[in-house]
């Protein structure tokens, strides 16, 4: 009997991990960890009845604990979603025990007694906690994850409550204080609330989509007004330059005719470059990545840094992670700040099924690539989203690409 538990903490396990892996992205080192930490936590309290009446505790605390030092629970939704995984497998047990129970027209209390009902049960408690957590899993999508802190303290209450009851049911089983019209009661009360707390959750979802909305909708359009005060700037200066263009041509012909070619050359030189400082502005329909890539490439021209872009992307796409624009930003500024770099930065993001995005800076001298180190913030957003990056030096030209995939965003 006891291999056959082993077998079936394995399947539980594993079912709770199915939905930590789903739901929260994990890596397959994460989930491996959460599986041995909670496999061993239900293995132990099969021969300690001490750590037994604390195993679901210790197990919501090992997810809890996990997700957070995995940087994966950043709002009290991920913590309730921990806790919903146990109600459910909580739920199924009972759920099955009744079935079984009705099936074989024995008592609930007396299932413990028959070795093989008792197996037959367990391993329909784990099909059926196996069912509702990939019906989860299927329908999720149909929800927004918007709430607002209070509303989720709500839920959470409701869900303690669950968990309270479900706790007060399994003790009312071991020691046979309840009847089967109590466990049925209970059994259905527990889908009602159940049923009652998607629904709050689904009229939540609701009220807030509208305050999502328009709050994207403001903060696009505060983009969108800066954009416009910037190329508003870029041709009121452009205008400025024709009109001294004319100035310029006579400058240039006076050095000429002093035969003071040097000078006019520098001349024209820097009037070339004025005109490259309007070319650099780019407009991918995305008023956020357009305003912070403007604002950066204008405080590189501060410096005497050229930009010179190249971008193929339709309508924005995939554009508004704040974390695409801080990675090529840090990306630049690592460029800049190299002494033999020169003065000119090539960026270049091409779409197609995903972004790639390459960034290139030529040097004055040969450049081992092992040896070039990026911000330390760079390697955390690569390992936050598992990017494929290449940094190489080729013919001193130090290149520095990535791809960013649509499914981070």
């Amino acid at each position: 009997m006891k291999l056959f538990a082993l077998v079936m903490n394995i399947l539980e396990t594993s079912i709770i991990c199915l939905a930590l892996y789903n739901h929260f992205h994990l890596n397959k080192k994460e989930i491996m960890l959460f599986f041995t930490l909670i496999f061993t936590v239900l293995t132990i309290s099969l021969f300690s009845v001490s750590v037994n009446n604390f195993s679901i505790i210790l197990v919501i605390g090992i997810m809890i604990i996990g997700l957070y030092f995995f940087k994966k629970v950043n709002k009290l939704e991920n913590i309730i979603f921990c806790i919903f995984i146990i109600i459910t497998d909580i739920l199924c047990n009972f759920v099955a025990l009744y079935f079984i129970s009705y099936f074989f027209a024995k008592s609930i209390a007396s299932i413990g007694n028959d070795t093989n009902v008792l197996m037959i049960a367990s391993i329909a408690s784990k099909l059926f906690f196996f069912i509702a957590i990939l019906l989860f899993l299927e329908i999720k999508f149909y929800f927004d994850n918007t709430l607002e802190f209070k509303k989720w303290w709500i839920i959470s209450i409701v869900f303690a409550m669950l968990v309270l009851i479900l706790c007060i049911l399994g003790e009312g089983l071991i020691f046979n204080k309840i009847t089967d019209k109590h466990i049925i009661f209970t059994i259905i009360a527990l889908i009602i609330i159940f049923f009652m707390i998607v629904m709050i959750y689904y009229r939540i979802q609701e009220e807030n989509k509208e305050l999502v909305r328009i709050l994207v909708e403001n903060e696009r359009r505060k983009y969108t007004e800066k954009n416009y005060q910037i190329i508003t700037r870029l041709s009121d200066e452009i205008n400025e330059s024709e009109h001294r263009m004319m100035y310029i041509l006579m400058q240039i012909k006076s050095l000429i005719h002093k035969k003071d070619y040097q000078k006019a050359n520098t001349v024209i030189s820097d009037y070339i470059d004025n005109i490259n400082k309007f070319s650099v502005f780019i407009n991918t329909k995305n008023p956020y990545f357009d305003f912070i890539m403007n604002r950066k490439f204008n405080e590189i021209y501060s410096k005497g840094i050229i930009c010179k872009t190249n971008i193929f992307v339709s309508n924005g796409y995939g554009l508004e992670n704040e974390d695409l624009t801080t990675i090529i930003c840090l990306i630049l500024e690592f460029l800049c700040s190299l002494k033999d770099a020169d003065k000119v930065i090539d960026i270049d993001i091409q779409q197609e099924k995903k972004l790639l995005i390459c960034i290139f800076s030529r040097l004055r001298y040969s450049k081992d690539s092992d040896v070039i180190v990026l911000p330390e913030k760079f390697y955390n957003i690569v390992k936050k989203y598992d990017i494929i990056y290449l940094i190489k030096e080729i013919d001193n030209i130090l290149q520095i690409k990535f791809i960013w995939n649509e499914e981070i965003i």
